[in-house]
């Protein structure tokens, strides 16, 4: 490898493997600096390579050139004899190229095969590994099945329609717990003969508690 400031090591397949990757005369500034300096690589198929130097030599500058994160200055990149430039990481990722970043860059608690394909995970119904779970009312193909979405659409109505009335018979329940406490309180701030009377005592509480909050607010 040219200019990269760094040592290539890689286990050589059989002569006769074809050629995977190409990068022929990489070149790639930043404001100030020259990360790739007119790299040359070839990867063959079956082929290990490791990419060594020290920190700046522009490995990762590299890397993500050839997954579409850095578009290089000059240059070409070929996979299978085919010149590319992807425009992201997903069209790398679909022309079968993926990249494990460095740990600050990773979810420790997913697999380095989860961690490549992240954000690439088929959503698709239509497209979902056949499946069958009767527990969910699912057909075998990952559909639902019409019973299963004439439940959530008839749950979703029901529940959008009973919402006012639970958030309307909440704020009732409040209201009267609040009430009732007050009508607590204003009993233990009053003193005097007609309040300590076992007739006062005796006399429902919203009655002693219009009583008492007559006594302390009079006006």
């Amino acid at each position: 490898m040219n200019n990269v400031n760094g040592t290539e090591k890689s286990v050589r397949p059989p002569a006769d493997q074809p050629v995977v990757l190409e990068l022929e005369g990489i070149t790639k500034r930043f404001p100030g600096i020259l990360a790739n300096d007119q790299v040359n690589l070839t990867l063959h198929r079956g082929e290990i390579l490791a990419l060594l130097g020290e920190n700046g030599a522009g490995k990762s500058t590299l890397m993500n050139i050839i997954y579409g994160l850095y578009h290089a200055d000059e240059g070409a990149v070929r996979l299978k004899g085919k010149p590319i430039q992807f425009a992201n990481p997903r069209e790398a990722i679909h022309s079968g190229i993926g990249m494990v970043h460095q740990h600050f860059q990773l979810i420790p608690v997913m697999t380095v095969a989860e961690n490549v394909t992240l954000g690439e995970e088929n959503t698709d119904p239509e497209a979902l590994v056949a499946h069958s779970d009767a527990s969910t009312g699912h057909r075998a193909n990952g559909a639902p099945s019409g019973l299963s979405r004439a439940v959530q659409t008839g749950w979703g109505v029901l529940w959008r329609a009973l919402l006012p009335i639970l958030a309307i018979a909440a704020g009732l329940l409040i209201g009267q717990i609040a009430l009732l406490l007050s009508y607590v309180i204003a009993t233990h701030l009053v003193s005097g003969p007609p309040f300590d009377s076992f007739q006062f005592d005796s006399l429902p509480m919203a009655e002693r508690g219009r009583q008492a909050f007559a006594a302390v607010y009079p006006n």
